[in-house]
């Protein structure tokens, strides 16, 4: 089982991660002040599953790398989950159509890109656990909402 500090470590590293993700999207963002909708669309969907694929990318490597410095077998290699272009092309063009309809494209666009690397990072740990033939256990925070508290009653998974 991992130590709180380990855990707090990996998931200050992917708050790090997501930060630059999001600074690097806005930044695209900015590049196209000004113009018009369809030319802010475009750069969305074109750039999109480049910036946040590499950060997702990193994630998974990240938490693979954590992965194996867990108690566990010593001759388990740990792999990062794939990341999937398809997924990241679907929530860029989901995301674009905040231009057309109001929405806080820069919220959606930050939120979105948040959730695909904290993604990357749980599907490493769910692959690796399965490959491993090992068990997980979901701890919620003192906050958590009431659904991951009772998610985390469900013991052993």
């Amino acid at each position: 089982m991992p130590s709180v500090a380990s855990v707090r470590q990996i998931q200050g590293n992917l708050v790090d991660l997501t930060a630059l993700t999001v600074r690097d999207l806005l930044a695209l963002l900015r590049t196209a002040e000004g113009r018009d909708a369809q030319f802010i669309r475009d750069l969305l969907v074109e750039a999109y599953p480049d910036v946040v694929g590499q950060y997702a990318n990193a994630a998974g490597l990240l938490t693979a790398d954590w992965y194996e410095s867990l108690p566990g077998d010593p001759a388990f290699r740990a792999t990062s989950a794939p990341v999937l272009l398809e997924r990241l092309e679907g929530t860029a063009r989901w995301a674009a159509g905040a231009i057309f309809t109001g929405g806080k494209l820069e919220e959606i666009v930050a939120g979105s890109a948040k959730r695909h690397v904290f993604n990357a990072s749980r599907e490493t740990v769910l692959d690796n656990v399965e490959r491993e033939g090992a068990i997980w256990v979901r701890h919620a925070s003192a906050n958590a909402c009431p659904f991951c508290r009772m998610l985390a009653t469900r013991g052993a998974v």
